[in-house]
């Protein structure tokens, strides 16, 4: 799928009221909205006092998948404690996740960061052969910031044996203050300038986030949040010289929302 300016980008952890939002859109609006879905780290279960094993926290995701988000498109992604860990039987995270969507005709986009690790690179190229979807790669702030990311995103998409035309390119900001915007905004110009030709991609994806990593300073009862991060992408918009690609608006979720502590 070609994303358009209609299309809207969320970055989401798959936590219930997460997954049950997606589905309970309307049909044209579940079109329209393309989620960047990360399986964060293994919860603690308070009830038998232990970290969930991989396995019990994988399984039942291929069946949610499939009921809340069907054959849309989606493009999932893993932390990096979870694709270190492995199922029952041996098999990578990634490897047991499109095998199972797979069997139901699944349109999920495997998608890796620049700091995957072998065997996470090696499990999303076995996905991007059999399914012939493409594949998602993340780039976060500190990659922009050094000078070899393009070559960097190149050999990624050279080790998956598929080209720049079948790649979505995900920028992933997580949550800058965008303080000052102005010297933000040149700040990320540059940065897209040095990744040269943006164009080769099948799509490209800006996420970030306005809500902070803790609440201490929102007003308990009623407050309100600046959207800077709205208020950042179309200062960037308007700054991105004639000719350079303009990215689709994604928000994130992941990471930024604090979890309760027990319970």
């Amino acid at each position: 799928m070609i994303l358009t300016d209609e299309h809207y980008a969320p970055s989401l952890r798959w936590r219930m009221a997460e997954y049950q939002a997606l589905m309970r859109l309307t049909p044209p609006v579940k079109d329209r909205v393309v989620p960047l879905i990360c399986l964060p780290d293994v919860e603690f279960d308070f009830e038998s006092r232990r970290p969930k094993k991989v396995h019990e926290y994988i399984a039942p995701f291929p069946k949610r998948f499939r009921a809340k988000r069907s054959k849309r498109q989606a493009w999932v992604t893993l932390s990096e404690k979870i694709a270190s860990g492995r199922m029952n039987d041996g098999a990578h995270v990634l490897d047991y996740i499109f095998d199972q969507l797979r069997g139901f005709g699944s349109r999920a986009i495997p998608t890796i960061s620049l700091a995957a690790d072998e065997n996470t690179v090696a499990a999303a190229g076995r996905a991007i052969a059999c399914d012939q979807l493409g594949k998602g790669i993340i780039l976060r702030l500190e990659d922009l910031m050094v000078s070899n990311s393009r070559s960097k995103v190149d050999a990624l998409i050279a080790s998956a044996g598929t080209t720049h035309n079948a790649a979505d390119l995900i920028i992933d900001l997580q949550a800058p203050n965008f303080k000052p915007q102005a010297v933000f905004v040149n700040l990320l110009t540059a940065a897209l300038d040095r990744l040269e030709d943006l164009h080769v991609f099948k799509n490209l994806v800006l996420l970030s986030t306005a809500i902070p990593d803790a609440f201490a300073s929102v007003a308990l009862g009623t407050d309100r949040i600046p959207r800077r991060d709205w208020s950042f992408y179309f200062a960037l918009l308007a700054a991105l010289p004639m000719g350079v690609r303009r990215p689709t608006f994604g928000g994130n979720l992941s990471g930024n929302i604090p979890q309760p502590s027990g319970g």
